[in-house]
């Protein structure tokens, strides 16, 4: 907590800032101006009422309070109130984050000959610095190097989608076998994760949960399980989902030679230009995954490095919603037996987080007004259907229950612009 004294002529402020951007203003209005408000008040009154032998607006100032004091007395306050705080924003460059920031509003005296006390508590924007590049230090992030290997798994796959199937029956699902399979949303009926979707069922291609789900079942045959993280893998942003998938059919192949007319199959001349397009791709990929490692890791260290409030109902919020999703999928994985000192460590972690992205998305925010960062309706749109929120053959929105479209769109733009301010950041740095 820390609290500091502001003052002008005709008023004094005491700030109170506590932990989260919640802050206070104790307001003291001089006598001066406290009466000048309440003539204010009985000029908006006497032109609001009437009284007989006067014109509206025209009545002595005495009349208009004997008849209608209460009306003045309210419109007076109503005016100190309004003028003391938007003064006290003024003084002290202390504004609230949002319209509905203003938790409490109290006069606690008011009278013309000793001037006017008034307490507001709110939430204020944060205090966001300026970054500098120069006192930072970037670990560099190299792509990882494209293999033979990973060339020689692609053009399997290429192979594999070019080449001629047959259904196979009889038995059940064996490993490595290729299946067209449906995964449903159990807890949003009708919604599918994907539909006639054909993938190969070998270990580390696919979730370790679906593929034991899927080992022995038999075509027609469906089974439900809940989708979980491989072990030890991280994702903040993973939601367990129960799914129903349904086994349509189980597929056998008879692969194509990989040579010309392979590669012409997917527009490429030669075997040889096939190869060299694979890598090529390969090597745009791993440039991408570099970058956007560097710019978590950017957003991370200057977080870290810029320490200042953010809105507590921000953190809040955000926080609180993570750990729910956390605690669930920890009670599903524990068979509903659940580590109460694991709890409080996914609690504090989470919060922990929570904080750091705030911080980082209102530097990025900042960063992108200065520096003139736009995103266009259009690049929100298309990122809207690369990640499969609207569906591009009808237009209709694909989000979960549980979101609502402004924040999809909200979350795509945000996501979007911190993207541009990253790369505006790296490029500078690198440029150095």
């Amino acid at each position: 907590m820390s609290q500091q004294l502001f003052e002008s002529t005709d008023y004094k402020v005491n700030v109170t800032r506590e932990p989260g951007c919640q802050v206070s203003f104790n307001i003291h209005v001089s006598p001066k101006a406290t009466h000048d408000f309440l003539r204010q008040a009985i000029k908006v009154v006497n032109k609001e009422v009437s009284l007989p032998g006067f014109r509206k607006g025209k009545a002595p100032e005495k009349l208009i309070v004997d008849h209608f004091g209460k009306q003045v007395e309210k419109e007076w306050k109503d005016i100190v109130v309004q003028e003391s705080f938007v003064q006290a924003m003024r003084l002290t460059n202390l504004h609230p984050f949002r319209k509905d920031s203003v938790q409490d509003v109290k006069i606690v005296s008011i009278s013309k000959e000793k001037g006017t006390e008034v307490n507001v508590f709110f939430e204020s924007m944060p205090e966001i610095p300026t970054v500098d590049m120069k006192e930072l230090q970037l670990e560099a992030i190299e792509p990882e190097p494209v293999t033979e290997t990973k060339i020689q798994q692609i053009v399997e796959d290429i192979r594999y989608q070019n080449a001629d199937w047959h259904s196979v029956e009889g038995r059940g699902v064996q490993e490595g076998d290729f299946i067209d399979v449906d995964i449903e949303d159990l807890d949003n009926l009708g919604k599918f994760i994907c539909q006639d979707f054909r993938i190969e069922v070998t270990k580390g291609k696919i979730g370790t949960w679906l593929h034991d789900l899927l080992i022995g079942q038999s075509p027609l045959e469906s089974r439900e399980a809940v989708s979980r993280l491989e072990e030890g893998v991280v994702n903040h942003d993973f939601k367990s989902t129960r799914c129903k998938v349904t086994v349509k059919a189980i597929k056998a192949s008879v692969l194509p030679p990989i040579d010309d007319q392979l590669a012409a199959k997917v527009g490429l001349k030669s075997k040889d230009e096939l190869y060299q397009k694979v890598k090529e791709n390969l090597e745009k990929q791993h440039q991408e995954v570099a970058r956007e490692k560097r710019r978590e890791a950017l957003g991370n260290l200057i977080a870290k490095s810029y320490n200042f409030e953010v809105p507590y109902s921000i953190t809040s919020s955000n926080a609180q919603k993570r750990i729910t999703e956390k605690s669930q999928h920890l009670a599903k994985e524990s068979n509903g037996e659940v580590d109460v000192k694991k709890l409080d460590e996914i609690e504090a972690e989470t919060r922990k987080e929570v904080e750091l992205l705030a911080r980082w998305q209102f530097i990025a925010q900042k960063i992108a007004k200065e520096k003139h960062v736009h995103v266009s309706k259009q690049e929100v749109l298309t990122e809207l259907i690369l990640q499969g929120y609207i569906d591009p053959a009808t237009g209709s929105s694909k989000a979960r229950m549980d979101e609502s479209p402004e924040d999809v769109m909200s979350n795509v733009y945000s996501m979007l612009m911190i993207k541009k301010v990253a790369d505006l950041l790296l490029q500078d740095a690198e440029s150095r």
